[in-house]
């Protein structure tokens, strides 16, 4: 049985107000860095950055010019550094473009810099996307571009500063989805599971598995807990990538149902944790995967989506999001997860 506790950070400064929608990465030395964000619906919040230490919830603001204010935007690090890409800048909900988009790079200690895109196939402006980073390549997939909603999958490499177009992901196009990176038999996957297609995703039990070195995906339908059944769909989640021990993800959270205000209102939301495992001699249609519910002790985060959330050393990070009252959280959890 997988059990998890929730721990709240106290966090030492009134100046990081509540928000949804915003950037969260965490570097392996337990600092965390927030960016921008909603308090108001559609209204991107500031484009202050924030460095949090996890240890002790001290925060510092990190000086230097930085992107433009955004939501919907995501952020992924890799080492000592930060990578942050897409989003939206107002009310209108239309994806940033030109010179507020590309690819912007922050190092710890320094200040924000925009890298630039030397060639390859970029992906369109879009906003509610998901990224990780792999191998120290940024990878963008799904989200919100202009018109409709994206099941195109892009890499960008630093190191030549060039975009790549891969495989799209099985169909249907999808916002508010995430990617959780794990390692199986040695090789790096990217695991895909809900997300937002006019409906929330899930009720089919769908696993999408991106394997990055063959460039496919593949579809699974992991087997329910004994006692628990399946996770219910939902979008705008938490799902985060474990890369040693019988767990290969941690699904936590999100929205079950839709508000009839859309990004105006307060859906209903999900308070629950799950654990995916994997286990390579299985095969099948469950392709070795299975759901186990975590059995979650002592005091807990209240119902939200729209959070910030990823993965720290054995367990997860989440920060913000909206509630069932419609306000925003300004709270920091971690979850430490133990067997």
């Amino acid at each position: 049985m997988t059990r998890g506790a929730w721990s709240k950070v106290p966090l030492k400064d009134e100046s990081l107000i509540a928000r949804s929608s915003q950037c969260l990465a965490v570097l392996d030395d337990g600092h965390a860095v927030i960016f921008s964000g909603e308090h108001l619906p559609r209204t991107p919040i500031d484009n202050i950055t924030y460095d949090v230490d996890l240890s002790n919830g001290q925060v510092k603001q990190i000086s230097g010019d930085a992107p433009v204010p955004r939501v919907g935007a995501s952020i992924a690090a890799d080492g000592d550094r930060f990578y942050l890409w897409g989003g939206r800048g107002g009310t209108a909900m239309e994806p940033l473009t030109g010179e507020d988009l590309g690819v912007w790079t922050l190092k710890k200690d320094e200040s924000w810099q925009k890298l630039p895109a030397a060639g390859g196939s970029q992906p369109e402006p879009k906003s509610y996307h998901c990224a990780n980073v792999v191998d120290h390549r940024l990878f963008i997939h799904a989200g919100c571009p202009t018109k409709g909603r994206s099941a195109q999958l892009h890499s960008y490499d630093p190191k030549d500063n060039a975009w790549t177009q891969l495989a799209d992901a099985p169909a249907p196009g999808r916002g508010g989805t995430v990617l959780a990176a794990s390692i199986h038999a040695g090789r790096n996957v990217l695991i895909r599971w809900g997300g937002f297609a006019g409906f929330e995703l899930g009720a089919d039990n769908s696993l999408d598995v991106y394997d990055v070195s063959s460039n496919e995906w593949n579809t699974f339908h992991p087997s329910p807990d004994p006692l628990h059944g399946l996770p219910g769909p939902r979008s705008v989640h938490g799902f985060v990538g474990i890369t040693e021990g019988p767990v290969s993800a941690v699904l936590f959270y999100g929205e079950r149902e839709a508000s009839a205000l859309g990004h105006a209102g307060a859906g209903a939301f999900w308070d629950d944790v799950w654990a995916l495992h994997w286990d390579e001699k299985q095969e099948g249609e469950t392709g070795g995967y299975s759901w186990r519910r975590v059995e979650v002790e002592g005091e807990r985060p209240e119902q939200r989506g729209w959070f910030a959330s990823t993965g720290y050393k054995d367990g997860i990070v989440m920060h913000g999001g909206l509630l069932s009252d419609n306000t925003r959280s300004d709270e920091l959890w971690v979850l430490k997860l133990s067997q």
